[in-house]
């Protein structure tokens, strides 16, 4: 509990039916609470609305604008806190903090929530003598993805997923997620660098300015930032410092042999530093982490250990195949060959894996079911999670039989994405397809070809204008 602030509201002031005990926590958005609802006679969190960049208290109760040229940012951030506050309401799910009430009074808003005793995820990891193991973590990570997934699904963005705003239980030892950023980014972007709302290491770059392409993938990096942080003690490198020249040591090198080797190349997928190479929805994350063996046995390394820098890299489920040995061959394929059949493989949207890719093949265990072409043959389009696996499964499976039809597999760019790039800023900062030397090199060969033909056609005009002469003279 926080003992002073000096523009709170007093101990034993009301606000509506919520009679004001102490201060359970502070920023530049504003000030949290600890309150008794007077009526029922239980403890409540009432978070107000106070913008300390533009906004100041006066008589111990009235939140005004600093100047008269702030009023309009005022009153636009307590609309964009009630609009929150009341999507957030529509919420009832127990790993989202549950939100009661929204009170407008002392010329701001107030957003009342649920109250539980226990301790954010930072401090719950400090007052512990071991890192979790496998299975604990897990048990607090599905939990979470479920209420992330709620709120993707109402259209709303966390922005400000980190340890601080993770949440424990002492009661039945629940995560919950609290204190969305989106309003408060929307806010104090107005008002102040969009650099100082943010925090480093957990942001990830698209969130480093005001139109970056931020979506559920934004929120998914910030969430395998946390997992991060469990696993080694410490957040990964600042977002920004990864784009020119990136430091990230991949978890599957510094924890290999620890932990599984799935839920390692899971949690660098979440944190790769383009938003195109990361999982686009909680399902497709969530898809991996279910591909899951029991939790590792062995016992994890000691919070101060140091990770080994030698330690064997595991290959990622989304670049490894199943052994030839243990594949089952179907009997959809090495038919004798009767029709074209073209199979187009892409990554937009990203619904498979290289596994379902082969269940697809073999009429197996495949969500979508197994592929079946009419006598016409004609085009199957397949989404894949990545660029290599689109490769790699064009690799497998390109030449093959299938049902009869011969089977072509090429690699497509995603719609919209095949054109050439506006620019090579935006390229590089990861709105382009592929990676910047993929870029270069495409381009390269591009002048090369033209410079070729170029020559050809000089060498072709010369060789005739050669002949004009010797015939004229």
């Amino acid at each position: 509990m926080i003992t002073e602030n000096r523009l709170a509201l007093p101990t034993g002031s009301q606000v509506g039916p919520y009679r004001i005990q102490g201060i359970l926590g502070q920023g530049g958005f504003g000030i949290t609470y600890l309150t008794e609802h007077t009526g029922l006679q239980r403890l409540i969190a009432l978070k107000e609305l106070l913008p300390v960049d533009f906004a100041t208290r006066v008589d111990n109760q009235t939140v005004v604008p600093v100047t008269a040229a702030n009023e309009a940012d005022f009153s636009w951030a307590r609309e964009r806190f009630i609009d929150e506050a009341r999507i957030l309401a529509t919420f009832h799910h127990p790993n989202i903090l549950a939100v009661h009430d929204i009170i407008e009074a002392n010329n701001t808003a107030y957003m009342a929530t649920g109250y539980e005793e226990g301790a954010d995820l930072e401090v719950w990891l400090r007052s512990r003598e071991d890192r979790p193991s496998e299975e604990e973590l897990l048990t607090l990570l599905h939990p979470l993805l479920d209420g992330l997934e709620t709120i993707h699904e109402s259209g709303l963005l966390h922005r400000d997923i980190k340890p601080g705003n993770l949440y424990i239980s002492n009661t039945d030892g629940r995560p919950i997620l609290l204190d969305f950023g989106s309003a408060r980014q929307a806010i104090n972007s107005r008002s102040r660098p969009i650099t100082s709302i943010i925090t480093p290491g957990y942001a990830p770059f698209e969130q480093y300015h005001d139109d970056g392409n931020q979506g559920p993938w934004s929120d998914l990096y910030a969430l395998g930032a946390v997992v991060h942080r469990i696993l080694v003690d410490e957040k990964p490198p600042d977002a920004t410092k990864r784009i020119r020249s990136d430091s990230y040591q991949p978890l599957q090198k510094r924890l290999g042999g620890h932990y599984s080797p799935d839920l390692l190349a899971a949690v660098d997928w979440a944190l790769a530093p383009f938003e195109e190479d990361r999982p686009q929805s909680v399902c497709q994350w969530r898809n991996m982490l279910s591909q899951l063996t029991k939790p590792t046995t062995q016992k994890p390394p000691p919070a101060a250990a140091t990770p080994t820098p030698d330690a064997p890299q595991v290959t990622t489920p989304s670049e490894e195949t199943p052994p030839e040995s243990t594949r089952t061959k179907s009997p959809f394929l090495g038919s004798p060959a009767k029709a074209g059949k073209t199979l187009h493989v892409t990554n937009i949207n990203c619904e498979f894996s290289l596994d379902d890719i082969w269940e697809l093949f073999s009429g197996v265990g495949s969500p979508a079911g197994a592929f079946r072409p009419d006598d016409e043959g004609g085009e199957c389009y397949v989404e894949m999670r990545t660029l290599g696996e689109a490769k790699r499964a064009a690799e497998i499976f390109d030449g093959e039989n299938f049902m009869g039809f011969d089977l072509e597999v090429e690699v497509l760019l995603p719609e919209g994405k095949n054109a050439p790039f506006p620019d090579k800023v935006s390229y590089l900062f990861g709105y382009g397809f592929g990676t910047p030397r993929d870029w270069l090199i495409q381009k390269t060969k591009a002048l090369f070809k033209t410079l070729a033909i170029a020559i050809l056609v000089i060498i072709g005009l010369s060789i005739l204008f050669t002949i004009l002469i010797s015939v004229l003279g």
